[in-house]
């Protein structure tokens, strides 16, 4: 879920999602962490974040990381 979009953020549309289905899983996909860290985006119920640009490669292991924990 990128953490930007046009009428909502990302940590709104994540609520929204788990509304529906509470076992959903969402990466925060960003350019920009701010003042986030990595554990208060897990906290806020992402299962993990992945750095804008990314690489395949590193997609792939995010993915990988959130479908196996």
């Amino acid at each position: 879920i990128d953490s930007w979009m046009p009428g909502m953020n990302g940590i709104q549309l994540l609520q929204s999602l788990k509304q529906e289905n509470a076992n959903v899983r969402a990466m925060l996909c960003t350019g920009d962490l701010g003042q986030e860290s990595i554990q208060s985006i897990k906290a806020k119920g992402f299962h993990g974040h992945l750095p804008k640009p990314f690489t395949i490669d590193e997609l792939t292991q995010q993915l990988t990381y959130s479908l196996t924990e």
